[in-house]
């Protein structure tokens, strides 16, 4: 018997007219028994609005509820990335509903989406989901303390650059300087954060209204009031990404609408405030027609940078130190604005060399290619360009999901004094390759089988900007989350639903990081192998050595004594009237020990002072050990060096591995520990070491990764189900500007 392939067969029904069914194994199924099977794209195509709206208003319900989750247990890593991780799984639901809501309604619920009512609920929101975070003693990351710290040198009367180390362009100086004369707390750049992003939801509202955006983008107001990276940053970091994010997208919707001058204004502001948006300038000079438009909108941008440092070279001026702004003093110990802002340049590694390097190719790849298109010899709404674009950003995310999974197994990881899980890295890496996966696909079919569609210049350029920015993040020496958001006022105003919402969601997969300095605070366990608990300093010894100082030796007094828990190390020098014989002093305080040493162990330990560090430090404390190695030989090392007593920040919290020493010089015991002070103030001071212990570092944590396995399910769940949204009905044949 010949089997007929792909043959089905024909049955007459109860009137005699032929029917098609359909085999499935040995069973027939006719196509109304078919259409009963569970088919989500006509479940979605048939729910309600009331259904929708009810599943969008308790989701953006449950995305206030980890905010306030965060205020008990963000100083918890674990619990934290538990939190983060079911929060984001939340949200891209949320986002899911949101369009599911949209896409045949017109309305969040009797409200229109492009109406005043939409704009205050999405104001709404972004106030309320940041205040759950205002007075939260929880800080993943310690950047408003060196906020604190700038403002006790500009209420002092010294400038930025010329004065003190300042590692941002100048703007946001006048913020810290106005935060530290009315109400120098943390809270207060949260707010001011969140004063910020009110305008951001404004300006886009006002954006998308005037260029009668179509649905499924008019809720973005909304879609960034709840962002949880957003959130986490202003209302918990109080990072100022928001204030240079509101002039970028200031700038880019000026420059889209032809006013280039303004355009200028707010670029120049943005790139004053933080140097990221100034890498956009190759791309944004492209959406300016005519030369001389090109060159005022040149002129207008370095013109506004540049007076954005007068207000602070000015008083360096009157006092007679005639330096160009942003230039430091011969006195003082600033290398000036270009240092501070570009000095890592030249601190590299030969991996973020390479990246920046990559970032000026793609710029100038980029710009050949738009001049080519103003020269006529590229069709300006050929999708081809954007679909490769589109093709580099979903390979640029995934090469970033690669570096974040294989950042915890680097040496590299082991120079900086906090240690990321690696049990997170993986699933972080792994979740965003699947992600950017199904990103790279659409990219890859529409550029074999959709190239009759057109998208606008506008469109190319500005997916070209997100793009750029997510490959800068990668330039610097360590990946920060909140970079991630230097992307999003270019990325918000895309008009390709599947790119911006898939892009979206991989930037919340990648984002979870922790930086947080004090691992004892964030409950972070791990073996202690040997630790001093302080309890009693009878081990300790104190030596005072005066060398040729001249000074008598009842003018100089060192202790060393327990207070509750905590060894303090104090120095008395406030009797010596000789300060400059003080830097031939050096005292020392011992201890003998007998630590084993492998190539995974490390020395932790938390220093503080007694003495405000914003202002210099009043004693170089260094922490140095003997040791004995294979063949029984001495080798002395450093655990701390005296450059890193606490200067900048209250205290400092240090990890010292000792993997080289042990591969290249065969140390196998730290037999004594010596606490040097030099370069004595003529003041009294303490040190306070709060921890000191060794660990065995293990890269992974293996018994946690299950449940970082099962955290993941329901991120990838979300965005089935927001892919599956997105797919139902068609997308628009053209970008319209």
């Amino acid at each position: 018997m010949r089997v007929l392939a792909n043959r089905e067969p024909i049955k007459a029904d109860e009137t005699g007219t032929p029917t098609r069914i359909t085999w499935v194994g040995n069973l027939e199924e006719s196509d109304e028994s078919a259409k009963k099977r569970f088919n989500l794209p006509d479940v979605l195509n048939n729910i309600s609005s009331s259904t929708a709206l009810f599943l969008v208003v308790s989701l953006i319900l449950l995305n206030l509820v980890p905010p306030l989750v965060l205020r008990f247990v963000g100083n918890e890593m674990y619990p934290f990335f538990i939190v983060v991780f079911l929060w984001i799984a939340s949200y891209i639901f949320l986002l899911g509903a949101l369009l599911l809501l949209v896409r045949k309604h017109s309305a969040f619920g009797s409200v229109k989406l492009d109406s005043m009512h939409f704009l205050l609920i999405s104001i709404a929101f972004t106030v309320i989901s940041r205040v759950l975070l205002i007075g939260s003693s929880v800080m993943i990351s310690l950047d408003t303390l060196w906020y604190l710290d700038f403002g006790k040198f500009l209420l002092r009367g010294d400038m930025p650059y010329a004065d003190f180390y300042f590692p941002y362009p100048p703007v946001f100086g006048y913020f810290i300087w106005l935060i530290s004369l009315v109400a120098p707390m943390v809270d207060s750049f949260r707010i001011l954060a969140l004063v910020f992003d009110v305008a951001i939801v404004f300006v886009l509202w006002h954006i998308l209204k005037s260029r009668g955006a179509r649905r499924e983008f008019q809720i973005l107001p909304l879609v960034y009031a709840l962002f949880p990276i957003a959130i986490i940053e202003s209302g918990l970091n109080g990072h100022f990404e928001s204030i240079a994010n509101l002039f970028l997208l200031l700038a880019i919707w000026f420059l889209i609408i032809g006013r280039h001058k303004s355009g200028g204004v707010f670029i120049g502001l943005a790139t004053a405030t933080k140097i990221y948006a100034g890498f956009l300038l190759p791309v944004l000079v492209f959406l300016i027609l005519g030369v001389r438009k090109k060159t005022e909108f040149a002129l207008v941008t370095i013109a506004a940078g540049i007076l954005t440092f007068i207000p602070f070279s000015f008083p360096v001026w009157l006092r007679g130190d005639f330096i160009l702004p942003g230039f430091p003093t011969s006195e003082s110990a600033s290398g000036g604005f270009f240092d501070s802002v570009f000095g890592f340049l030249f601190r590299l590694s030969p991996f973020h060399a390479f990246t920046i390097a990559l970032v000026g190719v793609a710029s100038l790849l980029l710009v050949g290619v738009l001049v080519m298109r103003r020269s006529g010899k590229a069709p300006s709404t050929r999708p081809f360009t954007y679909d490769v674009v589109t093709l580099s950003l979903a390979i640029l995310i995934i090469i970033l999901a690669l570096i974040a999974a294989a950042y915890p197994f680097t040496f590299v990881a082991l120079t900086v004094y906090w240690r990321y899980p690696a049990d997170i890295a993986l699933i972080r890496g792994i979740s965003t390759i699947i992600v950017a996966g199904v990103l790279l696909y659409t990219a890859w079919s529409r550029l074999k089988r959709d190239q009759g569609r057109s998208v606008s210049s506008v469109q190319k350029m500005l997916l070209a900007s997100v793009a750029l920015m997510l490959l800068l993040t990668i330039s610097r020496n360590v990946f920060y989350g909140w970079y991630l958001l230097w992307a999003i006022p270019a990325l918000l105003l895309i008009k390709d639903r599947r790119v911006l919402f898939t892009v979206l969601v991989c930037m919340l997969l990648i984002y979870p990081s922790y930086t947080h300095d004090n691992f004892v605070n964030l409950g972070y366990s791990e073996e202690k192998t040997w630790r001093d608990n302080f309890v009693g300093v009878g081990n300790w010894t104190t030596h005072v050595e005066f060398g040729d100082s001249g000074i008598p030796i009842h003018e100089i007094e060192a202790n060393v004594e327990s207070v509750q828990g905590i060894g303090s190390f104090s120095i008395d020098a406030s009797q010596v009237t000789n300060e400059s014989a003080l830097s031939k002093v050096t005292v020392r305080w011992s201890r003998n020990v007998s630590i084993p040493i492998t190539s995974q162990t490390e020395f932790v330990d938390l220093v503080s002072a007694s003495w405000d560090p914003t202002f210099g430090r009043y004693a170089d404390f260094g922490l140095f050990f003997e040791s004995i190695n294979a063949t029984g030989h001495t080798i002395n090392g450093t655990l701390n060096s005296p450059s890193w007593s606490p200067t900048n920040l209250t205290f400092v919290f240090w990890r010292s591995a000792f993997s080289n020493l042990v591969s290249e010089m065969a140390v196998v015991e730290l037999t004594r520990l010596h606490l040097i002070a030099q370069q004595i103030r003529p003041l009294k001071m303490e040190l306070y070491i709060d921890i000191m212990y060794t660990t065995e570092y293990s890269v992974i944590t293996w018994s946690s990764l299950p449940l970082m396995l099962i955290l993941v399910v329901p991120n990838l769940l979300g965005f089935w189900f927001l892919n599956k949204v997105m797919s139902t009905g068609e997308f628009p044949k053209r970008d319209d500007e």
